[in-house]
């Protein structure tokens, strides 16, 4: 178990705490609506070709968002030399030479209010080759 307190007193930051940040997505909640909708208009038209595109539509909504949820970082907190990152109470920690590179945006279906940052990394480790954490 990773002691927070220790880490404080070490000089660590928490750069990172956001274990909510999914269940806020936007694509929980609006993008099943949508789905809904367009689905009621095509059930109406008759247009199967259409039904069909919007159910394969929502399988990959569905398999993208449970692949987010993999690579969501619950904690951040940066050392003087690397990043402890800890997904569901099971921690690593990343030196800063092992991070390939980071890419900092907005997504707006995973959070509507805040930057996005994503660490992807030279070798895979235990979290796999990039992970994510809202800002």
């Amino acid at each position: 178990m990773l002691d927070r307190q220790l880490l404080r007193q070490r000089g660590a930051k928490n750069i990172a705490v956001d274990s909510t940040a999914l269940s806020k997505s936007l694509s929980i909640y609006l993008m099943p609506i949508i789905f809904c909708i367009f689905l009621a208009i095509g059930w109406y038209k008759g247009d199967i070709g259409f039904i069909v595109f919007l159910i394969i539509v929502m399988i990959g909504n569905l398999y993208w968002h449970f692949q987010i949820r993999n690579h969501h970082a619950d904690e951040v907190w940066e050392t003087p030399d690397s990043f402890i990152i800890i997904i569901n109470n099971d921690y690593e920690e990343i030196r800063f030479c092992d991070i390939k590179k980071v890419e900092y945006k907005f997504r707006y279906l995973i959070d509507n209010k805040n930057y996005i940052v994503e660490f992807y990394f030279k070798q895979p480790n235990k979290f796999g080759d990039r992970i994510f954490f809202v800002t």
